[in-house]
């Protein structure tokens, strides 16, 4: 039984008891609750809709409490692979978009097929060459990647995804000015609810209080106020004029996005098959270095004009029709609603009133289909399934292995 539980750990379950089964009930439940809001924030990390969040939280869990070795050890989407994730792909698709998705699902493949082979080749021994002071740095840098990713979600404002994290910090920190109030303020209550609940009460779940009772104040207060206009349905020239070319420029964007990812794929088919210094190679990488400068001037063209948007606020009259706050004509009728343009999708306009939640869910699960592989960004994403490989093999060992004893701060003299 001793050789079965081997390859089969959950055997070690047995015989169980009322009271093994009532605690991990309540473990279940407990962990369950604070997941699935904490999963539908990392998929959204990794520049996927929030519900892929679920989908990728509960197989692993199933999965890791059968197969895995560790009592201890949780598994699932954590914040630094979310990240790089978002990175790794953002230069191949837009975020959000079908070819990003498969991408992401394809990357997470990779990553399991690497972590498979490490574990079948028993490499796990490289964890003897990690010191602790790597394991706290890791520990340390990780926390400060997660918490400044937050920081746009605090302030309400967008993040942009790049290779580059810092320069998605910055630009955040550049819109401090637009922030909205409202999301700041649920943001605030619910950080002073967890400090609270861990001081006076530490043994309570202060993340569960904190997202049922924000959950709650949301639902009462009608926190949510979204609408999609079109730029016609906006009384103002000025307004109008804007819209039209924010609009323009967005769609601009997407066909530069476009193009890069198509010759970016062309670049790792000459690269292998010409070498990196051909002539065919240097050309697409001077054509795609002048689309990044081309795609860069365009979106800080849109920062511009969404900045001064964003300043505007609007009443929608019972028509349909946004007027700028105090220009609606007299005895018009509106909503009651100061709303505000987030961002532009297509030819349509992101109008909010209030904050934003994760809203509807799909119900039930995806259907199973035959992923197409595409073997150029199968063979380009190698490098970042690797990398990602080790740093969630990393951020396991760090979770895991225990801090070396503190020495004695104790004087022993000792006898010549």
């Amino acid at each position: 039984m001793n050789k079965l539980a081997r390859f089969l750990p959950f055997l070690r379950w047995f015989p169980m008891n009322g009271d093994t089964i009532k605690a991990d009930f309540m473990a279940g439940i407990t962990v369950a609750l604070v997941l699935i809001p904490q999963s539908m924030a990392y998929a959204q990390l990794a520049g996927l809709p929030a519900y892929y969040g679920l989908y990728a939280s509960f197989l692993p869990v199933a999965v890791a409490s059968l197969w895995g070795s560790s009592n201890q050890l949780a598994t699932g989407p954590v914040a630094v692979v979310s990240l790089l994730t978002a990175s790794s792909l953002a230069i191949m698709a837009a975020p959000g978009s079908p070819d990003f998705i498969a991408l992401a699902i394809m990357l997470a493949l990779l990553v399991g097929v690497i972590q498979l082979l490490l574990g079948v080749f028993k490499l796990g021994v490289i964890v003897n060459f990690l010191s602790h002071p790597v394991i706290v740095g890791f520990t340390n840098a990780a926390a400060i990647i997660i918490g400044l990713s937050q920081v746009s979600k605090l302030f309400g404002v967008p993040m942009g995804r790049s290779e580059h994290f810092m320069n998605d910090i910055v630009g955040v920190f550049k819109q401090i000015g637009d922030t909205h109030l409202p999301t700041l303020a649920m943001g605030v209550a619910a950080i002073a609810i967890m400090w609270a609940v861990k001081k006076y009460r530490p043994h309570w779940p202060g993340v569960l209080i904190a997202v049922v009772l924000t959950t709650t104040v949301s639902w009462a207060i009608g926190f949510e106020h979204n609408g999609v206009a079109q730029g016609e349905q906006f009384a103002s020239a000025e307004v109008r004029a804007l819209v039209g070319e924010l609009t323009q420029t967005e769609r601009r964007v997407a066909e530069i996005n476009t193009e890069i990812a198509g010759k970016s794929g062309l670049l790792e088919t000459a690269s292998k098959s010409h070498g990196a210094h051909s002539q065919a190679a240097l050309s697409l990488k001077y054509e795609i270095d002048v689309l990044h400068l081309k795609l860069e001037d365009r979106e800080q063209e849109n920062a511009k004009r969404l900045r001064a948007l964003r300043k505007m606020a609007f009443q929608k009259a019972a028509d349909g029709t946004y007027y700028l706050e105090g220009e609606a004509p007299q005895g018009a009728a509106t909503d009651g609603v100061r709303w505000r343009i987030k961002k532009a999708k297509g030819d349509e306009l992101k109008l909010v009133g209030g904050g934003e939640v994760v809203g509807g869910i799909p119900e039930g699960l995806p259907s199973l289909a035959l992923p197409h592989l595409d073997m150029g960004k199968l063979t380009a994403m190698l490098s970042a399934a690797l990398v990602i490989s080790l740093v969630g093999f990393m951020e396991a060992i760090s979770i895991a292995k225990p801090s070396p004893p503190r020495p004695s701060s104790a004087w022993t003299p000792t006898r010549n």
